[in-house]
């Protein structure tokens, strides 16, 4: 299979494609606030740790922006990729300086992001 490539697919955890039979090629209905979503199964993602349990359904950018998050240009996250020698905490604060500070973002180096996904599994 492959990620999704458009309106038409999606991508599913493969314990959610376990659970309810689900293969590359089926149609899933997804309910979204802006309405239902359908699309085909274009792959099942795989996870190198045990997922805890939720179903996972991917979607391109642009469809989610439009079905999810309701307009273009809308993201609930970046990833941002230090140059060599610039340290996690440093690169912290020149994204806050590029974002002016502004407090609408929430800014984590990669430690403490995955010391908070490590403290909400428990």
């Amino acid at each position: 299979g492959h990620a999704p490539r458009g309106p038409t697919e999606v991508m599913v955890d493969g314990d959610t494609a376990k659970k309810h039979k689900l293969k590359i090629g089926d149609e899933l209905r997804t309910i979204a606030v802006t309405g239902d979503i359908r699309a085909k199964i274009s792959g099942i993602a795989s996870f190198t740790v045990t997922n805890p349990g939720a179903a996972i359904v991917y979607l391109d950018t642009a469809t989610a922006q439009k079905h999810l998050l309701g307009a273009p240009d809308v993201f609930t996250q970046v990833l941002v990729t230090a140059e060599s020698g610039v340290s996690d905490t440093q690169l912290k604060k020149n994204v806050a300086a590029a974002l002016d500070g502004s407090a609408a973002y929430k800014l984590q180096t990669q430690q403490e992001a995955a010391d908070a996904n490590k403290d909400s599994m428990g």
